[in-house]
């Protein structure tokens, strides 16, 4: 409660009473922020513990077919082809062409008395300036271009008996070991972004697990399974026996599908990308989530029943 007297200058009575809201905008924004970054930092202990979990889970658990992917039986290879990831690096020297302008502007003034007379003088005046030159440019360009014969994706055409007993095709595409790293770590990147970046706890938490999480999913077998495939097409031209597979994928388009999981006639398994993981780091981020709050929550009643 504020009291007034008459000796209370108008000005300081203004700045109190403009004090006033100011003061409980401040409260009510400190009060806000505070709340905020216990919500952060709960959210970050327990995005932390979630990864935690999906590291130690097994790998594969992100390549699961699902119900809703393609799949194809007894099928044979009818061509097939393998692509390497390219880098290109450049150099390139050359010159730069300036152009200089300057201006100035100066003003005098002098005052002085003589006497019992004053007298006074001005002068202004205006400067410009310009400079351009053209000079001999030379330039130069190098270009290396490096194939990664680890990075290679898989293109295949597979051929398979229908339901009817006639014969279909089915375009099979792998992407490559570099590749799906390159998916697995923009999602996570994206989670990452979206909760803050490194501006908070939770988004901070994210992103520090990008290289941990690339390098437990990241699927292993493409460049087994482009080995195995160019196997069996020159075992099929060269004896005429027709080695067959199984193949799972995610349908993108009319007969043709993201390969996740091809297996050999030998039993052999080849697990080429991780359909899954989307899912998983979902349900890590929304357990951590509620989990989190559900916390906070519990938290005061605690306080009291201690009291």
């Amino acid at each position: 409660m504020f009291f007034f007297t008459r000796d209370m200058p108008a000005l300081a009575v203004a700045l109190l009473i403009a004090g006033v809201p100011l003061s409980l905008v401040g409260l009510t924004a400190g009060r806000t922020a505070r709340r905020f970054n216990r919500h952060d930092a709960a959210v970050a202990e327990r995005i932390g513990e979630e990864f935690w979990h999906m590291l130690q889970r097994p790998a594969l658990s992100a390549y699961a077919p699902d119900n809703q992917g393609g799949e194809i039986q007894e099928a044979r290879v009818v061509e097939l082809q393998r692509h390497f990831d390219q880098e290109t690096a450049g150099n390139l020297d050359g010159a730069l062409h300036h152009n200089f302008s300057s201006f100035s502007s100066s003003f005098g003034l002098s005052v002085g008395r003589g006497g019992q007379n004053w007298f006074g003088a001005a002068s202004a005046g205006n400067t410009t300036g310009l400079l351009t030159g053209l000079s001999n440019v030379s330039l130069s360009m190098h270009s290396t271009t490096r194939d990664n014969l680890m990075g290679d994706a898989l293109f295949s055409v597979l051929e398979f008996p229908t339901n009817s007993g006639e014969l279909d095709t089915m375009r099979l595409i792998s992407m490559s070991q570099p590749g799906a790293a390159a998916w697995i770590g923009d999602l996570v990147n994206a989670v990452g972004q979206n909760l803050g970046g490194h501006s908070t706890h939770s988004g901070e938490t994210v992103l520090r697990h990008v290289p941990d999480l690339v390098g437990h999913f990241t699927p292993k077998d493409i460049s087994y399974t482009t080995d195995r495939l160019k196997a069996l097409e020159r075992r099929h031209r060269d004896t005429g026996l027709i080695p067959t597979l199984h193949a799972f994928g995610q349908p993108i388009g009319r007969n043709a599908m993201i390969a996740t999981e091809i297996r050999f006639a030998d039993g052999q398994r080849s697990h080429l990308f991780p359909l899954q993981f989307p899912r998983i780091l979902g349900n890590a981020i929304g357990k951590a989530s509620s989990s989190a709050l559900e916390g906070l929550s519990q938290t005061p009643q605690k306080a009291v029943a201690q009291n």
